[in-house]
């Protein structure tokens, strides 16, 4: 039995909701916190081969909408122990932090004979916008959508015709400095030839010469020579309907 014939089942079992709050990417931060609602949970609770804690956690607000506002949903966990507590006074507010909820069937959890990593509902993927309450009893954040971040753009990249973004190699004058370098070229026989080696007017040139010129053609005459994947950030699809 899948979760889609448990959606139509009388009977589809005791459902599971578990939460990952994910501090990498808060700068400097690497902690990821796993709890399961220990209303419903008595001992920790295995998932994907994670282990949840229970902690006392209520959780509204999480909707799907496909207009209007973004949802914003409160997570209220109690200050148990006082490790919500002592999380905020080691990192300060975890403003920013990936908070993602599952919600799953019991039996596909770890250990059970029909255990399943793929069947869960619908994630849920939210970050921490603010801290509204925090006491002896409990923490409460505010959430807000994942993708409701002030100035990026979807897609992240430009959508680019026939431009490249990535970062070539440099030649320094005695070897290649590949220091944040993004394009995977190191040469057709890497690591013991680098070349061939184009300008970028992509006409074959000395290795002291050598510069990539950003677009699809360029990428080809490397790439294709070596018989590797083209690994250019650019879209030959995109262009103007008229």
């Amino acid at each position: 039995m899948s979760r889609r014939e448990d959606q139509q089942s009388l009977l589809p079992g005791r459902l599971v909701e578990l939460f990952d709050l994910d501090l990498s990417e808060i700068p400097g931060e690497t902690a990821v916190y796993r709890w399961c609602s220990s209303f419903k949970e008595s001992g920790d609770v295995v998932w994907k081969g994670n282990t949840y804690t229970p902690l006392p956690i209520q959780a509204s607000g999480f909707e799907t909408v496909s207009k209007g506002t973004l949802p914003t949903p409160t997570l209220r966990m109690a200050n148990a122990k006082l490790v919500p507590s002592a999380i905020i006074n080691d990192i300060g507010d975890p403003l920013g932090a990936k908070v993602t909820r599952w919600r799953v069937h019991e039996k596909y959890l770890d250990g059970n004979s029909l255990a399943n990593p793929n069947e869960h509902y619908p994630v849920d993927v939210f970050q921490v916008e603010r801290k509204k309450t925090e006491n002896q009893l409990f923490v409460e954040f505010e959430l807000s959508s994942y993708l409701d971040k002030e100035g990026i753009r979807l897609p992240r990249r430009p959508v680019l015709r026939n431009a490249c973004l990535q970062r070539y190699r440099v030649y320094d004058g005695s070897a290649f400095n590949y220091a944040e370098v993004t394009c995977p070229w190191l040469g057709q026989d890497a690591p013991t030839d680098e070349g061939p080696f184009f300008n970028e007017n992509d006409e074959s040139t000395t290795k002291d010469l050598d510069k990539c010129g950003k677009r699809l053609k360029s990428c080809r005459l490397r790439h294709d020579a070596a018989g590797l994947p083209i690994p250019g950030w650019f879209f030959p699809g995109a262009g103007r309907i008229r």
